[in-house]
């Protein structure tokens, strides 16, 4: 018990005798353990908070700092009114760029804490994919890149309708960021023998292959001077799909296109 209360490893018996001492240590072996897995799970819990508010201060600095510039120089006196136009957008963008930034960091821990829970129903899967799509179409129409999907063949299949439409949105965000103008993006569905792949392909920048294993991780992109972005997307993507049961395979090259793979079960065990 000494031992135990200083931290200490403690042995189990290789055999349990039939005597009280024996017992009672065994007894205590057994609280030992879970009080010592309690405690790991509450550091576990501590090191994802610290973590979080670590990702949420780095990630917000720019844009902070950005807008005390932005501000610094609109109140100057001498500034011309096209110059306070101009600045005044920049103060939008970055605005926008906050607001989008903590909603994404929000969900992604909610997701992770298990705050939210999925509500999945045997839906269209087209219907879900499509309203992906919509929400994409304005920033495809500036780039002038085309996207096609045959929605031909619909499957029904459990999932959250919301959610899942967020995670297709955040690949397609994506896709349509790193591909250059003029650029195609393709979608569409296939069957396996119990389960449902959805596939997102593009003719942009591609990513090099020893880079593959970090584009889910939070806040890591590969090319920071091409496109602006935060990291959050295909992890906050990644998240989701997990909670379907599902998982992700992508596959790209350097200069060649990329191509992301959602594969989904067909039945929901409760």
């Amino acid at each position: 018990m000494d031992q135990m209360i200083d931290g200490y490893t403690i042995d189990e018996q290789e055999t349990l005798e039939d005597t009280f001492i024996s017992q009672v240590y065994h007894k205590l072996y057994k609280l030992y353990n879970i009080l010592q897995s309690k405690q790991q799970r509450i550091e576990a819990e501590r090191d994802k908070l610290q973590s979080f508010i670590s990702d949420i201060s780095h990630q917000i600095k720019t844009p902070l700092t950005n807008l005390n510039l932005v501000q610094e120089t609109l109140v100057q006196q001498d500034i011309s009114d096209s110059k306070k136009i101009t600045y005044l957008n920049i103060q939008k963008k970055q605005l926008q760029k906050l607001n989008f930034l903590i909603h994404t960091l929000l969900k992604s821990s909610q997701l992770e804490n298990g705050i939210i829970h999925l509500h999945r129903e045997y839906l269209p899967i087209n219907n879900t994919i499509l309203s992906s799509i919509e929400e994409i179409l304005l920033s495809a129409d500036k780039k002038n890149i085309k996207i096609t999907y045959n929605n031909s063949k619909d499957y029904l299949i459990p999932h959250d309708s919301r959610w899942l439409s967020e995670a297709i949105f955040n690949i397609l965000d994506n896709s349509i960021k790193y591909t250059p103008t003029n650029g195609e993006i393709s979608i569409s569905i296939f069957k396996t023998e119990d389960q449902l792949g959805i596939c997102i392909s593009d003719t942009g920048i591609g990513i090099s292959k020893y880079n593959l294993n970090n584009i889910f991780n939070r806040f890591w992109r590969e090319n920071r001077i091409v496109t602006d972005g935060n990291g959050l997307g295909l992890y906050l993507c990644k998240e989701i799909i997990s909670l379907h049961d599902g998982y992700i395979i992508v596959e790209s090259e350097k200069n060649c296109g990329t191509t992301t793979k959602i594969f989904l079960p067909f039945y929901y065990n409760k």
